[in-house]
């Protein structure tokens, strides 16, 4: 079975055990049929003895399950396997046997293959660490065992199992398991490593700046088992018609069980009838999709950047016509750059400028920051300190009432701005507008492109939010193609904008402390630290909305591969059900229909299912 698929050492030997069973037993029948022997009671000995040597292992399960008052499938091949035996259709209920096995290897073969294609972006986390000891060596330890100022040694070919700081060496850590990304990062001292990165070449010492639990490798992990457990409408889908489809197989089953009694000519006929819609009515294949479905996708959009908190957030994804984007720090990069200065009203350029520094430096903006710089950071004796988050700040300098901010502020606060031009930053004292100042945002080189391969994904509108004013929003729609915007609003109007919005998909990024809406689907930008949000649908761990398309396509042909295998599981079943309880087929055949179609639905689900993980 070649690579076996890096399978586990216990379950490859249970898998050769079971092929080897199968032979063993597809070879006893083999003699039986063809009755070298020449004795009908040999050959029934040898039917028994395939059915022992391949059923055993399922067998000793139903009984656990039954004995423990739960039912599952096997239950139902073991009654398929003793009915036939007793019929005197002893070779079919060998079959029965040799197929189920047979198909359980298929389906263990394909979930692992599935399995080692999604661990391949998952398997990030350390089982040992080395952590310096009080004897200057270097001791093992599990993960767990990290405390923040430990100094970890991190090999060529580990991965680093906490976040931390680079005391000594240089290499070069490949951070795709992170961001989707397959690129390599130079890692020198002074640099900060985060957990799961891998150390592809020399050995560097790490300072822990998290515990394990709080690393980047460890968030990832967790995001993948959030993906199958946040249950979403696929689930409640499949688990309502499974439950519909089952109870009306059961109810042919009766029907065919009471006139199985009731004729005495076409007793066996009837029997073998109810057995084979008996084996229709089976659904464990039905109900492996769902959280397979979750996980796979999940997986696959991490390897375009993007980490999905909940296979769910999928099926609202197909939904989603419209999207809406902040423009800061997500349609523009937020590197910004000091632009022209207007001063009215007897003010210079100059004292604009310092008015706006000193004011604004109550905050941690990024505009704050460039104005601060480019001023001089300026000091004065700043009281009444006020700042609104993403519009501005009101303070008091020298007795007098400064405000400072955007457009959207100055609506705020019913300031006339109008003797200025439409800038990013006006600053106000006493209520007088009396200087404006402009910040260049540089807009993202893939931002033109992302809006047009969502164009091509289904999405019928992209529209700006933006607290600048028009002037700025107007000409980043037309430099990024994007269908609308709207311009000078406040945070609140943002969030408003977003509950008119049923069903849309919304960009802010990491900071922006949006808050998510019932119906909408959450994006956020990440700037390289950020993995997991709480209350945050996708986080986009590459920084680049480019990946924002791969996740819709994504999203597009998960739900497309599971409208096929849904579809296709029921109208197989119902044509096995159709087949049996008219008894169209021989029964030996209609027998061996039934249990190939649910093997063949389990292994072409898996492997339906997996080609997500080629979508690039």
């Amino acid at each position: 079975m070649g690579r076996l698929l890096k399978m586990n050492a216990s379950k490859s030997n249970q898998i050769r055990n079971n092929t080897l069973m199968i032979l063993i037993s597809a070879v006893i029948v083999l003699v039986a049929s063809a009755n070298f022997l020449k004795n009908d009671s040999v050959n029934i000995f040898l039917y028994a003895l395939a059915i022992a040597f391949c059923g055993y292992d399922f067998a000793i399960k139903a009984i656990e399950k039954l004995l423990s008052l739960k039912f599952d499938e096997r239950i139902f091949i073991i009654a398929a396997v003793l009915i036939t035996f007793v019929l005197k259709m002893q070779s079919t209920s060998a079959m029965i046997a040799i197929l189920y096995n047979f198909g359980n290897i298929l389906k263990e073969i394909a979930l692992d293959y599935n399995e080692n294609e999604t661990e391949k972006n998952r398997k990030i986390l350390p089982s040992k660490v080395s952590i310096l000891g009080e004897n200057e060596n270097y001791l093992e330890f599990k993960p767990e065992d990290i405390k923040e100022g430990d100094i970890l040694l991190v090999k060529p070919g580990e991965r680093v199992p906490t976040d931390g700081i680079i005391l000594e060496g240089i290499s070069s850590l490949n951070t795709s398991a992170l961001f989707g990304e397959s690129k390599s990062v130079k890692a020198e001292v002074g640099m900060t490593a985060l957990g799961g990165a891998l150390n592809e070449s020399g050995a560097i010492k790490v300072k822990a700046t998290s515990v394990f639990e709080e690393s980047a490798g460890y968030q990832v992990t967790r995001s993948f088992e959030a993906a199958t457990q946040k249950k979403g409408k696929l689930e409640a889908f499949v688990l309502k018609y499974t439950k519909f489809y089952t109870l009306a197989a059961l109810v042919i089953v009766a029907v065919l069980a009471v006139m199985a009694f009731l004729s005495k000519e076409n007793e066996t006929d009837y029997i073998i009838r109810t057995l084979v819609v008996l084996m229709a009515s089976m659904s464990g294949s039905l109900t492996l999709f769902v959280p397979l479905f979750y996980k796979t996708s999940a997986s696959a959009a991490l390897k375009t950047g993007a980490i999905v908190s909940g296979g769910s957030v999928f099926e609202k994804l197909a939904g989603v016509k419209t999207m809406l984007y902040h423009k800061t720090g997500v349609i523009t990069t937020g590197a910004m750059t000091m632009g022209d200065i207007t001063a009215i009203h007897n003010y210079t350029a100059d004292q604009v400028l310092n008015i706006a520094a000193i004011a604004l430096s109550v905050s941690k903006t990024r505009i704050a920051s460039i104005i601060n710089a480019h001023a001089g950071n300026p000091k004065a004796s700043v009281t009444d300190a006020e700042e609104y988050k993403s519009l501005g700040v009101s303070v008091t300098i020298n007795d007098k009432t400064v405000l400072c901010g955007s457009a959207a502020f100055m609506k705020l606060k019913n300031v006339d701005i109008t003797a200025l031009p439409e800038v990013t930053v006006y600053t106000v004292v006493d209520g007088v507008a009396v200087g404006a100042i402009k910040i260049h945002d540089v807009l993202r080189p893939d931002a033109a492109a992302t809006m047009k391969e969502l164009k091509l994904t289904g999405i019928e509108k992209n529209i700006l939010l933006t607290g600048d004013n028009n002037a700025t929003a107007a000409a980043v729609k037309e430099k990024v193609a994007m269908d609308a915007y709207f311009a000078v609003l406040t945070p609140d109007e943002k969030v408003q904008k977003l509950a008119e919005s049923k069903n849309a998909g919304y960009v802010t990024e990491a900071d922006d402390g949006s808050e998510p809406t019932e119906d909408g689907t959450h994006f956020v930008i990440g700037s390289g630290n950020e993995l997991i949000l709480p209350d945050t649908d996708i986080v986009v761990t590459s920084g680049k909305i480019s990946a924002i398309p791969k996740v819709f396509h994504i999203a597009q042909q998960a739900m497309l591969s599971f409208k096929i295998n849904i579809a296709a599981a029921f109208l197989l079943k119902l044509i096995v059900i159709l087949v049996g309880a008219f008894g169209i087929a021989a029964p030996w055949v209609a027998i061996l229909i039934a249990l190939c179609v649910d093997i063949a639905i389990a292994v072409g689900t898996v492997l339906n299912t997996t080609r997500l993980l080629t979508i690039k």
